[in-house]
């Protein structure tokens, strides 16, 4: 079997480009039968970043996707998520804000790790030149205490209602280019990583094989192979998604991934059907 579904997408709502409906035909067109809609959540953290959707957005966003379930539901299963920025503090604003409108699913992604020098929250994948500053005026230059705040998060992610897959878990490594800040064979970075799977281990997560990494200077896959073989030896349950911000990246770079997977002994990958996630060959 083929790679047939993609949980991790995006649209004009947010920082994405078209409307859903041209990442669904895109979707079919590529032989899918499953589909996830997961815009970036309105999540009131304080940065004047752009890419989030508007709060006054959320009801119109939700009317269109189950719309768009009913026009294309002989064509294949859509399901509406969306991409949750966790941060301490907004279990509250989740649960009352969000949750009432009846996601299927959320992706939980972490993107802000603390806070620079002068308290703005941090966003790690904003840029190469954002990250150095945030990371030296915010860590005073300590990788290890920022790498090690970043997979904390992650882990207190755990048990956030709604959430049930792990977004792009590595994503920090982004500008870890040629080992610049770290080397992931350092102990303590292994220790991190392994903590964190065994966190998502027990709270029943999917963790993401996310292309979006091979598409980018950093030419990997989030998470690193060496970590998706680790979650084939703790049984967490893999998917693969593109993290799609244009319709034509839909399925790109499926075939990589699926060779990552193999060479990782991954030969299943989870999908949703109905309220339930299995899985299936691919």
């Amino acid at each position: 079997m083929t790679l047939r579904t993609n949980y991790h997408t995006h649209s004009h709502y947010d920082d994405g480009e078209g409307e859903i409906e041209d990442y669904i035909r895109a979707a079919i067109a590529a032989g899918f039968d499953s589909y996830g809609v997961s815009c970036h959540a309105p999540v009131p953290i304080p940065t004047g970043d752009e890419w989030m959707m508007p709060l006054d957005q959320l009801p119109a966003y939700v009317a269109e996707v189950r719309g768009l379930q009913a026009t294309y539901r002989d064509c294949l299963a859509m399901y509406m998520g969306l991409e949750l920025d966790y941060a301490p503090g907004l279990q509250e604003y989740y649960r009352t804000t969000l949750q009432p409108h009846g996601f299927d699913y959320f992706v939980g992604s972490v993107h802000y790790v603390g806070t620079d020098g002068a308290g703005v929250p941090w966003c790690v994948d904003e840029s190469a030149a954002r990250f150095a500053e945030g990371l030296e005026s915010g860590y005073g230059g300590d990788i290890r205490r920022a790498v090690e705040k970043y997979y904390g998060l992650q882990r207190e992610m755990v048990g956030t209602p709604g959430v049930a897959i792990v977004g792009h878990m590595d994503k920090l490594k982004m500008w870890n280019v040629g080992e610049r800040y770290f080397r992931e064979s350092d102990p303590w970075y292994v220790a991190a990583v392994e903590e964190t799977l065994q966190a998502f281990k027990a709270g029943g997560l999917i963790v993401e094989l996310n292309t979006k990494g091979l598409r980018i200077e950093i030419a990997a896959p989030y998470p690193a192979p060496w970590i998706l073989a680790r979650c084939k030896v703790l049984e967490i349950p893999v998917q693969v998604n593109t993290d799609a911000h244009a319709p034509d990246e839909i399925a790109a770079k499926f075939p990589e991934a699926a060779a990552i997977l193999r060479d990782a002994g991954i030969t299943e990958v989870a999908y949703r059907d109905g309220d339930r996630w299995l899985l299936r060959p691919f």
